[in-house]
């Protein structure tokens, strides 16, 4: 099997990446980094052709995306009614847990995680027994 040419990996990038990337250095195998230009954002940056190809991209626009899908969830969470995270609870469970916790000097996850820990020691004990 032959060595991939800088012509080869070039045509390689434009299919897969929609023609949305530049390879500006020359390519020189598979793990030698080369430096690549997002023609969407104009960011360059250094990668290896494995990693490309592989599916990374650009690392400007995956931290923007990134951002943005964290928004998005604190966004759709704060639509529910809840202001906090709820930790997977439901809201109504949540906000149980949040109130019997005002009641201790505890903050109201270090409250639900000890309420969590003793149901699950509880639900433990009451299995082993009934064995």
């Amino acid at each position: 099997m032959s060595r991939k040419t800088h012509a080869e990996f070039v045509d390689e990038v434009d299919f897969i990446g929609y023609s949305k990337y530049l390879v500006l250095s020359e390519y020189k195998g598979t793990h030698k980094h080369v430096k690549m230009q997002h023609l969407e954002c104009g960011h360059i940056w250094d990668i290896t052709p494995h990693n490309f190809l592989k599916g990374r991209r650009c690392p400007l626009c995956a931290n923007k995306s990134r951002a943005a899908k964290i928004e998005d969830h604190h966004n759709r969470t704060r639509s529910k009614g809840s202001s906090k995270r709820n930790i997977g609870l439901p809201t109504a469970m949540y906000e149980q847990l949040r109130t019997m916790a005002q009641d201790t000097e505890l903050s109201t996850s270090a409250y639900i995680r000890a309420a969590l820990l003793d149901h699950i020691q509880s639900n433990r004990k009451i299995e082993f027994l009934n064995k």
